[in-house]
């Protein structure tokens, strides 16, 4: 049987000889283990993250602060990030302008309150909605949009955020809501 385990008791003549006086190991010098990097704590002090690092651990409204700090300081910059970065597609624009429905939503204050109050209350995140409609309604339209149906999508669906914005007694709060119904008809003439 060729293939028998050795067992402990199964002592061969060639393996009880000692390593130190084997020949082989007298005449062969053995080239020195190279020593390991010892880290020293200077290394790791005060060093910054690296940029993908960094990167990471932004969130978006973070990102978007710092990208924008840039590209005012630099507006160059602010024109390569815009000739490079992709045209917002109505998915996307429609879930920015449903932000900024929220926040409305959530300005709005719980239980009978007067008019004045609740405009004055909702007048900033209203306003940042109408304004996010209005930039938003150059990009879907021609020139810049050449596809009808997209033109047609994007309008349907800011003419319903429009709609959905308060209806108010006073006609000196409503110009928000009429005025974005005058800008999306005038742009949709085309």
């Amino acid at each position: 049987m060729a293939s028998r385990k050795r067992k402990a008791d199964d002592d061969n003549d060639e393996m009880s000889v000692s390593p130190l006086s084997s020949p082989a190991t007298s005449s062969r010098q053995l080239a020195p283990r190279p020593s390991k990097k010892v880290r020293g704590g200077s290394d790791m002090a005060g060093r910054p993250l690296s940029l993908p690092r960094l990167l990471e651990t932004l969130d978006n409204t973070q990102l978007r602060t710092v990208l924008q700090t840039i590209c005012e300081r630099h507006p160059d910059i602010g024109r390569e990030v815009v000739s490079s970065a992709p045209r917002p597609s109505v998915a996307s624009a429609l879930q920015v302008l449903g932000e900024y429905q929220q926040k409305l939503r959530a300005a709005v204050p719980f239980g009978q309150s007067s008019s004045d109050y609740t405009y004055f209350r909702v007048k900033q995140p209203l306003a940042a909605l109408v304004d996010a409609i209005s930039d938003f309604t150059p990009q879907f339209l021609p020139p810049v949009e050449q596809q009808t149906n997209i033109s047609l999508q994007y309008l349907d669906a800011a003419t319903k955020v429009i709609h959905e914005l308060p209806d108010w007694e006073s006609q000196q709060y409503r110009h928000h809501k009429d005025n974005a119904y005058d800008e999306i008809s005038e742009h949709g003439r085309w």
